[in-house]
């Protein structure tokens, strides 16, 4: 399956030092604009970002469930009791943290999991942490009720290049985060968990069940949360400054779209027109979903 390169950098810097991967050189192919457009938006809506930047835009959950408890106020529109928030040092959720995760094998045959398969700034991203991702968003979107493919399904592989993308964004927001001197919150995240659940209408069981079948460790939970509450302190603190909050979606996405044309970008995974749904020629019907279960490896 045809590789592609998006690979992008400051204009000051010398291009010869353009291309960081190359240890599938001789199959990547550096991506033409339509698809370097098509990796942009991983084939998903641009929807909430800030603290939900991984589950809105990998999932497509609003910024609603848990903006409110970051940001300290009300979420527009909304008439719901928020969620109580855990005491300090409270205990994590019962069922989560009882769960004992698998020792699966690897989601991807094609690349290893010590394969890099993007950098961002300098910063690796190993096939591995790639995998973790997704099993993390997997579980998150089995409990929000979102479509996600089985591990063995032909469609996981254009799954694995949409979460490749989020993670890309995700980073890039880390990254201005901690340059910009914005401090991250910090403590548990179980409140933040609690109120995701309660959100969602899912319970502390169904979390388990979703980590053990998906092989995600309370730690690699923790981490996502952690990290979204990080990029949106960055999102409240830089980007908003002077703007309503009914502008974030539009500023965060320029932001993020700013970053892959200015900062250094590279990523050498499966070319998106080969993985990713294609939009079907006019008078064509749209493909049907897939069936299928919801047995991880």
């Amino acid at each position: 399956m045809p590789l592609f390169s998006i690979e992008t950098r400051p204009k000051n810097e010398d291009a010869a030092d353009a291309r960081k991967l190359d240890r599938r050189s001789d199959a990547a192919q550096r991506v033409r604009p339509g698809r370097r457009e098509a990796a942009r938006s991983g084939g998903i809506s641009a929807v909430a970002l800030g603290l939900m930047v991984g589950v809105a835009l990998l999932l497509g959950v609003t910024l609603a469930l848990l903006g409110s408890q970051i940001l300290g106020r009300g979420a527009s529109g909304g008439s719901g009791a928020q969620p109580q928030a855990a005491a300090p040092g409270a205990a994590a959720p019962a069922d989560a943290a009882l769960v004992q995760p698998l020792n699966p094998g690897p989601i991807n045959g094609d690349y290893p999991r010590d394969y890099t398969v993007a950098v961002i700034n300098g910063q690796p991203m190993t096939m591995l942490e790639l995998e973790t991702a997704v099993r993390v968003a997997r579980t998150l979107g089995k409990l929000t009720g979102d479509p996600v493919p089985n591990y063995g399904d032909q469609d996981m592989l254009g799954y694995q290049v949409k979460i490749l993308k989020r993670e890309v964004d995700l980073r890039l927001l880390l990254q201005a985060q901690r340059s910009s001197g914005v401090a991250a919150p910090t403590g548990p995240v179980d409140d933040l968990i609690l109120g995701f659940l309660q959100q969602v209408g899912a319970t502390e069981q169904q979390l388990g069940q979703q980590m053990a079948e998906n092989s995600v460790t309370r730690q690699q939970l923790d981490a996502w949360f952690d990290a979204s509450r990080a990029t949106n302190a960055f999102v409240v603190e830089k980007l908003l400054v002077d703007r309503d909050i009914s502008e974030r979606d539009a500023v965060v996405q320029a932001w993020i779209d700013q970053q892959w044309d200015q900062q250094q970008v590279v990523i050498d995974f499966y070319d998106p027109e080969q993985v990713l749904p294609q939009a079907p020629a006019s008078g064509e019907g749209a493909p049907s979903p897939a069936a299928g279960g919801d047995a991880a490896p």
